[in-house]
């Protein structure tokens, strides 16, 4: 009769269970991912995670004992600290990172503060494999197997192998291989969520090792690569011929990247300067800023050129940053003779700022030390930011106003945490608790507070214009850089955000002449890509040589949103990449248009990344 005790003696006689416990806690650190991001439970992902798995585990048994437990531990150890990364990232990003984001660990300092928000009980999961490992190597402290137990393992690692290789392959063999297809995703890893949620975090972290050993960021093209690539920049850089064609020509223009910005700090009551400039405006009803890999970082890229950041290769300033980008808008300004210029309140080299803008074409980027300023008697890093009105006082204070200029300035005071801890909120947050807006939860009043800050910075910059006597000579235009994920509270993210989804990315976009204030409201779809295009054409700038991802604003057709998961937004449809699903938003919509919208959408990511690793506008210098 077959016992327990029986099945017990015939395991630890047979059976590797330190290499078993691994196992079984590796698999559980990929678990709790799922657990933690709301990924589903399928088969697909442990499939490949047990390929892998039983891999190593043939590998391991090639030590002895002791060096073998030291290895299971190290690897239960690092796989549970990654996951546990990812799942922050994630929680911050909506994305997974990728290890070459590594190299610039520096930013991570700037969410510090709001870790603790964003843990939560089912956390608690990554410690588990590790103390499972922990105790089977404390407990088990059995000699070196016999012979017969390691042929008998090494039958099971490879019939388990065997079994998750052929129902991987019979899997992928019977689809099709077009983009939206496994069998694509697994080779190409187009979309970083969807890779990890298919094929599990052992085959995520498989591919990454190999995109850092095998993609050089330098790499040449072919001569048909070449070929391709330019005939699709060529098809990519027409500029439109509309009424506001050359409308702001020979007229200043202030750029502002509004860190965190959306549609609820526009309040009458609260930030006035903001609600009166967008009441006497254009204001863009439907626009997009996608988020990328270094959020404003990357909004400020794509504001300047119209050209998809790095998604593959790492953050695109510090990766990129000796790139030629003869087009950027500091470029076609500088063509037309004016000075152009960049402005931030925090240090040079977060985002590799001094450096990249200066590729980018502006003169001089004044970091804080190049703007006189000095960081508060409470400053604390990543949480207590410089006032935006010390910020755009000092931006005018440096503008040279005797010529035409381009000022393009980075705002600070909207950025997280959103906590009363925050000295610079101490007033507002006084005012706000003797208004309209006092039953808020605090952390929505905290985001306010900091939009407050914003609102001042405008108010100064708009009485700096006019007493230098050159307002009505300048355009001001304000842009949501991404939306406000450093909120987390469940009732604040609903008042302040109050969408999910893609329609969460919504964000300001507002173009404000002083001279002739008029107030209208545009509802074609745009994104950050459609800012360099509109620019270009109110203030008739010569981008007809550009690569361009985005189209004219004022151009109703024809828009495409795409966001850094691959998925995409039309006027007819939302394709979401992670669960290759499609949602129709229009009776226009045909299947026709979704195949063709498709095609270009993996055309743009593809030669995109290309233009950046071939420094392509760089090929005659």
């Amino acid at each position: 009769m077959i016992t327990m005790k029986k099945i017990v003696k015939f395991i630890r006689n047979n059976i590797y269970t330190d290499i078993v416990i691994m196992f079984v806690a590796a698999v559980l650190a990929d678990v709790s991912v799922r657990l933690n991001v709301e990924f589903g439970m399928s088969g697909m992902p442990f499939l490949f995670d047990f390929a892998v798995l039983s891999g190593i585990s043939l590998i391991l048994i090639l030590f002895n004992r002791k060096v073998r437990n030291i290895i299971e531990l190290v690897i239960v150890i690092v796989t549970a600290a990654y996951c546990f990364s990812m799942t922050m990232h994630y929680e911050f990003f909506d994305t997974f990172f990728t290890l070459k984001k590594l190299t610039v660990a520096s930013e991570l300092v700037s969410v510090l503060p709001e870790v603790p928000t964003k843990l939560h009980i089912k956390q608690l999961l990554f410690v588990l494999p590790i103390v499972m490992m922990t105790a089977c190597v404390v407990i088990d402290k059995r000699h070196e197997e016999t012979v017969k137990r390691r042929k008998l393992f090494v039958v099971m690692m490879t019939v388990v192998l065997s079994a998750s290789l052929s129902l991987i392959y019979v899997k992928l063999k019977s689809q099709k291989g077009d983009w939206n297809s496994d069998k694509y995703l697994l080779k190409n890893c187009q979309n970083k969520n969807r890779y990890f949620s298919r094929f599990g975090v052992y085959t995520y972290a498989v591919y990454d090792i190999k995109n850092i050993i095998e993609k050089d960021p330098a790499a040449q093209l072919s001569d048909e690569e070449y070929q391709e690539l330019e005939q699709f920049v060529e098809n990519h850089n027409d500029s439109c011929d509309n009424d506001m064609t050359g409308i702001y020509e020979g007229k200043n223009l202030v750029l502002v990247l509004a860190e965190s910005f959306s549609k609820y700090a526009i309040s009458e009551e609260l930030t006035p300067t903001l609600y009166n400039i967008a009441s006497n405006a254009t204001n863009f009803d439907n626009y997009y800023a996608p988020l990328y890999l270094s959020a404003t970082g990357d909004s400020e890229n794509i504001s300047q050129t119209s050209m998809f950041p790095s998604v593959d290769y790492g953050t695109t300033s510090y990766t990129f940053y000796d790139n030629s980008f003869p087009y950027s808008l500091a470029n076609l300004f500088k063509e037309k003779g004016y000075e152009p210029n960049s402005y931030h309140s925090y240090v040079t080299n977060f985002y590799n700022r001094e450096l990249f803008h200066e590729s980018l074409g502006f003169n001089t980027f004044y970091d804080i030390d190049k703007l006189g300023m000095e960081f508060g008697e409470y400053y604390q890093h990543g949480i207590n930011w410089p006032y935006d009105e010390e910020l755009f006082r000092s931006v005018v204070g440096h503008t040279n106003t005797d010529g035409t200029f381009y000022d393009f300035v980075i705002t600070t005071s909207g950025h997280m945490p959103y906590d009363k801890s925050r000295d610079e909120f101490y007033g507002n947050l006084k005012l706000i608790e003797n208004s309209s807006y006092a039953d808020l939860d605090l952390e929505a009043k905290c985001y306010l507070a900091a939009q407050m800050n914003f609102d001042k910075g405008m108010e100064a910059l708009l009485e700096e214009l006019d007493n230098r006597g050159v307002l009505e000579d300048t355009i001001i235009v304000i842009f949501g850089d991404h939306y406000p994920y450093g909120i987390e509270g469940e009732e604040s993210y609903k008042e302040v955000i109050g969408e999910t989804g893609y329609k969460k990315y919504k964000a300001p976009f507002i173009i404000y002449d002083p001279s002739n204030p008029e107030y209208q409201v545009i509802d074609t779809l745009c994104s950050t890509f459609d800012i360099y295009p509109t620019i270009c054409n109110l203030f008739n700038l010569d981008n007809s040589k550009a690569f361009m991802v985005g189209k004219d604003a004022f151009e109703e057709d024809g828009h495409t949103v795409y966001f850094m998961d691959r998925s995409i937004l039309t006027d007819d449809f939302y394709y979401e990449a992670i669960e290759g699903s499609v949602e129709v938003l229009s009776e226009h919509y045909e299947d026709e248009d979704f195949s063709e919208a498709f095609k270009e959408a993996e055309d743009m990511f593809k030669y995109g990344q290309e233009i950046l690793t071939s420094n392509y506008f760089g090929k005659d210098e």
